[in-house]
């Protein structure tokens, strides 16, 4: 049988959608209308600022980068090749094709819009309607994506765990209140979700099947009560259903979850040191709960605060009353699943008792970016009227959403394109005044560099953003590396946490991590830095007349960008040793 050409293929489709479309009920055809636009916000948004901020966006990015790098780049060599189903993963497998055609800037913030800021409020969308709740909060999940921890950790496997941490919940909800007659269907869905969402990232997983556990036991108990109450014959059905569609979604991702806890049990030699001082001076988890929850109510607008601008704390108030409204005015179903709400308020309690801390990764604050991605599945959770037979008309959007609903959706448009327009211009003016700069040196840094390959120190005398509340400017030096191709350290992954990274040195590191902030005598032999670097890129840093003889010295000036400069240690001279290795001591600390 002859294929039907591609054109025609194509029309056929375009035909299809079309028909879906005027099929749909006006309020549908409004909320995809809002959709593409402010999916056409973000495009426009992120086209201009290629780096997102965040203190460790710059690894990621870095590591998205290494893991193109074919196996013959001497830098690349000092790596182990990235586990395919280790936690953490899913960005960079995400990241490197994209990577390999438009190079690590372009294509890494490709990978991170795909997942994240694009992925998340779709999967809110998905959720919502999987779960037959109205979608006018939907727009919402546009400016949640801009979080505490987007702007301040830049943490990004944590973040685009949150596309299908929403997908999984959407997929459990549907489990526990058997809307779906077929089981196959929905059982294959939530188990490639979950799946997923452990390799996105390990602790979101975690978190997100322990409530769901929890879900499906208080569901499990109400069908067990009910049946007891029962005489029906098959009254155990509902009970048996749901433990096993959950079971067994469960299953694939939970697996991968132990192998990954075995296999890298023993990769750490010894804890890293700054891990063990957090631990040393932590004190009975009990003594310290009254101040740390007076401290986190006190701050807690802190979390909702992201941009460097005295108008910030309005975003604050705005948001506050924004939800009060929805929650007190928008329209309620009384029998609906309630998977979303317990997931929510589980993440919002745990937020305020959990530690910030547990072996130096971020706890508490991860629990509050879960109760805020989650507040638009749970605002407004109505579904819109529904047509009495399948001949009648579809309700009118003043049918479905009536003079309150219609205010209520209005201000949710207004709040959200007011804030997406704010954070677009202080990306703008980090990317612009104070990242761009530095990517003016990467062409002068990959003529300068050595071979096989050079290793950069990074010296910044100031690491904090003026756009963004963060300390954007902390690590720039990995995306530098990223695009200049040279080594430069970050983490031992010998040393507990960090041996669960997915990019781990196969030996040493070949010198120690390269961060060294305001080290105003760097360039001294007695800072123990010119010795192990064959680069070093200052930001912020102006040598004073009588230090630029010791700096001609040892090094020679590559290149000067805005508050970036960049030096290459003078082929064939020779630095001295530092005092502290003459006398057998340690040099100061490195970061």
């Amino acid at each position: 049988m002859q294929r039907e050409p591609l054109g025609a293929r194509l029309r056929s489709a375009a035909a299809r959608l079309a028909k879906s479309i005027d099929d749909a009920s006006p309020s549908t055809q409004l909320v995809a209308l809002v959709f593409a636009a402010f999916t056409a916000i973000t495009f426009a948004m992120h086209a201009r600022a290629p780096i997102g901020p965040g203190q460790d966006y710059h690894y990621h990015l870095m590591v998205a980068a290494m893991t193109t790098r074919s196996s013959s780049d001497p830098v690349r060599a000092l790596y182990h090749d990235l586990p395919w189903l280790d936690a953490n993963t899913l960005v960079y497998r995400v990241a490197a094709p994209l990577v390999a055609i438009f190079g690590p800037l372009r294509g890494f913030q490709g990978a991170v819009a795909l997942l994240y800021y694009l992925g998340f409020p779709a999967a809110i969308w998905y959720a919502l309607r999987r779960a037959g709740r109205a979608a006018w909060a939907m727009p919402l999940a546009f400016v949640f994506v801009y979080g505490r921890v987007w702007s301040v950790d830049g943490f990004v496997p944590f973040l685009t765990a949150a596309t299908f941490m929403v997908l999984s919940l959407a997929e459990w909800d549907a489990i526990l209140a058997r809307r779906d007659a077929a089981a196959r269907p929905v059982v294959l869905r939530a188990a490639a979700f979950s799946t997923l969402l452990f390799l996105a990232h390990g602790h979101t997983y975690a978190w997100t099947m322990a409530v769901l556990a929890l879900a499906t036991i208080v569901t499990a108990v109400k069908h067990a009560a009910a049946a007891f109450d029962s005489s029906e014959p098959d009254r155990f059905a509902p009970l048996r259903e749901v433990c096993v569609r959950s079971l067994i979604a469960s299953l694939p991702s939970a697996v991968l979850a132990v192998l990954w806890v075995l296999r890298t049990r023993s990769l750490a030699s010894e804890v890293a040191p700054t891990v063990l001082e957090q631990a040393q001076r932590s004190r009975p988890y009990m003594q310290q709960l009254d101040p740390m929850l007076r401290g986190r109510m006190e701050s807690f607008h802190q979390y909702f605060e992201h941009l460097a601008s005295n108008s910030e704390v309005r975003y604050s108030a705005a948001l506050a009353l924004l939800v009060a409204a929805l929650l007190l005015f928008a329209r309620r179903d009384e029998g609906r699943s309630l998977t979303f709400e317990l997931f929510s308020l589980a993440s919002l309690l745990t937020s305020f008792v959990l530690p910030g801390l547990v072996h130096g990764q971020s706890v508490a604050p991860r629990h509050l970016e879960f109760f805020v991605w989650t507040l638009p599945l749970v605002l407004w959770p109505a579904a819109a009227p529904a047509p009495a037979s399948p001949d009648d008309a579809q309700p009118t959007l003043r049918a479905a959403l009536g003079a309150r609903g219609s205010s209520l959706f209005a201000l949710v448009i207004a709040f959200s394109v007011a804030r997406m327009l704010s954070i677009q211009s202080a990306l703008e003016r980090m990317n612009r005044d104070e990242l761009a700069p530095m990517l003016a040196l990467v062409e002068p840094c990959r003529a300068a560099r050595a071979r096989p390959y050079s290793l950069l120190a990074y010296v910044p005398m100031q690491h904090e953003s003026n756009a963004i509340k963060s300390w954007s400017l902390q690590q720039a030096h990995e995306t530098f590396a990223a695009l200049c191709g040279v080594e430069t350290p970050v983490y031992d992954t010998r040393k507990s946490p960090h041996h669960l990274l997915p990019l781990r040195y196969r030996s040493a590191m070949p010198a120690p991590t390269g961060l060294f902030e305001r080290r105003w005598r760097w360039f001294s032999p007695d800072e123990d830095i010119i010795q192990r670097y064959d680069l070093v890129l200052t930001y912020r840093f102006e040598p004073s007349p009588s230090e630029q003889p010791s700096i001609d010295q040892y090094l020679s000036l590559v290149g000067r960008s805005g508050g970036f400069r960049l030096y290459r240690r003078k082929p064939g001279v020779s630095v001295p040793p530092s005092l502290y290795r003459l006398f057998g001591m340690q040099p100061p600390s490195m970061r």
